[in-house]
């Protein structure tokens, strides 16, 4: 399934408690902090950043301030989707000739940041001598600037950081960079405590054995925990944090079984899979279990719940008993002779079992049948549609947050919500997706509900450029994916998957493709997973973006016809 400038994983509890205002210590901050309403210390271990908020929603305007006491040198602050630098808004300042200057800059890989075409940010003050650089600057909140990102104020954001040696902007030192997510309406975490351990609240670790890696591109290892033996009677977990022991974990999954997989014999057992982009794969186990219920992925951070809200675990019922992990390993210049120790999760878990259980649902394409063209722009885009949502409670499902997943080639991944023919306030997206940054994003503090007969519509776009052949689906991180793995409450039974597919009889007329959609017949009695026919994804009115933001696609089905039959072509 699922360095760069930014590698610090920060958990939930810095951001929670980081929240309050500096205490003590802020007299070495040159400017007044009284004035602002939020703070947040971004610290990477090496070096630290004070970001200072106030926001003026009626003059779409907001004044940061930016303090770091690692002497007179650049320092930049900075916002993307994913926490990583690909799509960033940077605010730049620094002292150049004996003048501080302060620039917009934008990242679209790694690298350094290219200055903006646009120079919107109005610097406000400035302060730099031989232990510190601080700037204050105002900008807009929201941008019709595709160089800037808007700000947000409804949900959490990342916050990326860097500080240099001297005003020279030039790449920081190894570890003199971070990341942290910071809401800038201070109130989205209220409902998130950090957890105290007693008695009743415990770590639990779940991880795989010692695992000798194969030294070859893409592996999948699998191991199966007997969840009762770690935790005798049910539990929430209520916290989610990961224990990675090798650079080469590229995602961890948790699935649940319906009845323990018989192949493992003893407790140390595991197995790997080899994935090959030419298709010639070394499969050892296939795997049954498909409940999926926890996920981390590059560049995700630990995990806190809202105070009511847990995840159901180790407890009789087959969904929260039979666990398999699945790690992937990432070895693009496949080298021998590795050995992980024991990567995994380590869970927070309660006895106090809190009023309300999270599920999650994946929707979006089936890999099996992703087909793109080579060197171009291409998408897909897939429907968790009536037949599966009609199944939902009347009540409906609280989306809490999602993991937007691809690989490689993947631009951009937009989530929608349509009701009535209507697109609602659409879902976590990514407008930037960085394959090295893939962490949950939260939905908005206006709750989102999806209720029977709604329709859950997945658009993934790649580039494919310098690609002399066709691009498949798959496992290995040179094929594609293309999923939104859901989190919501109430949980469902059973009910993990709702995906489409494409009918292959009808490929080769390259018209009036008819598709499937994956969902149990029953989420409440059965886990099967059947078939259900869906003659087309029906149009729908577009959410009413700003003027000056690129509307999307309000025509019903549009799964790259033209890229189905290049890539045919290019196969025969």
């Amino acid at each position: 399934m699922m360095f760069s400038l930014l590698l610090v994983l920060q958990t939930y509890a810095t951001v929670v408690e980081s929240f309050s205002r500096i205490q003590g210590s802020a007299s070495w901050i040159p400017f007044s902090t009284d004035k602002y309403t939020g703070h947040q210390t971004l610290n990477s271990g090496n070096v630290s950043v004070e970001l200072f908020w106030v926001a003026n929603k009626d003059q779409d305007t907001i004044e940061f301030g930016v303090a770091s006491q690692n002497g007179n040198t650049w320092v930049a602050i900075g916002t993307s989707d994913a926490g990583g630098m690909v799509g960033a808004t940077i605010w730049l300042g620094y002292s150049n000739q004996g003048t501080f200057v302060l620039e917009d800059r934008y990242a679209t890989t790694y690298g350094k940041p290219a200055l903006s075409a646009t120079q919107s940010s109005k610097l406000l003050s400035s302060y730099q001598t031989s232990t510190l650089t601080a700037f204050t600057f105002q900008r807009s909140i929201s941008s019709c600037n595709n160089q800037s990102i808007s700000l947000a104020l409804d949900q959490p954001m990342w916050f990326i950081y860097a500080v240099g040696t001297d005003n020279t902007f030039q790449k920081h030192q190894p570890g003199h960079n971070g990341q942290g997510l910071v809401d800038l309406s201070q109130s989205y975490f209220q409902n998130y405590v950090e957890p105290t351990l007693d008695a009743n609240t415990t770590v639990v670790p779940v991880v795989a054995p010692s695992i000798n890696l194969p030294g070859e591109t893409t592996a999948y290892c699998y191991h199966y925990v007997d969840m009762k033996q770690l935790i005798p009677e049910k539990r929430h977990i209520i916290k989610e944090g990961t224990a990675i022991n090798h650079p080469f974990v590229h995602h961890i999954v948790g699935y649940f079984c319906e009845a323990p997989p018989p192949e493992f014999t003893t407790p140390d057992k595991y197995f790997c899979n080899i994935y090959r982009p030419n298709g010639n794969d070394t499969i050892t186990y296939n795997n049954t279990c498909t409940l999926l219920k926890l996920a981390w992925a590059k560049g995700g951070v630990d995990r806190l719940f809202p105070a009511n809200v847990g995840k159901p675990i180790g407890s009789d019922s087959d969904y929260t008993r039979h666990l398999m992990i699945e790690i992937h390993y990432n070895n693009p210049d496949q080298v021998s002779g590795q050995t992980d120790p024991g990567s995994g999760f380590n869970l927070t878990v309660t006895k106090n079992l809190r009023p309300q259980e999270v599920g999650m649902i994946t929707s979006g394409v089936s890999q099996d049948f992703i087909l793109l063209p080579p060197n171009s722009t291409s998408s897909v885009v897939g429907e968790c549609g009536t037949k599966c949502t009609n199944t939902f409670p009347s009540s409906g499902l609280t989306v809490l947050s999602s993991l937007n997943h691809m690989h490689k080639h993947g631009k951009s991944l937009t989530v929608q919500h349509i009701r009535g023919g209507q697109e609602l306030q659409r879902l976590p997206s990514i407008t930037n997706f960085d394959f090295n940054f893939q962490s949950y994003t939260f939905v908005s503090t206006n709750q989102t509900q999806i209720l029977p007969g709604d329709r859950i519509r997945v658009n993934c776009t790649y580039n494919t450029a310098g690609e002399t052949g066709p691009v498949v689906g798959g496992f290995s991180s040179s094929n594609e994916m293309c999923y939104s793995f859901i989190e919501y409450y109430p949980a469902m039974d059973y009910f993990t998957f709702c995906v489409q597919v494409p009918d292959i009889s009808y490929l080769p007329k390259y018209a009036n493709l008819s598709y499937s959609m994956f969902c149990p017949a029953n989420a409440n009695l059965s886990s099967s997973m059947i078939p259900n026919t869906l003659a087309d994804m029906p149009p729908f009115n577009a959410l009413d973006l700003p003027t000056c933001s690129i509307k999307s696609d309000a025509i019903g089905m549009r799964f790259n016809l033209v890229g189905f039959i290049m890539v045919l072509f290019f196969s025969i």
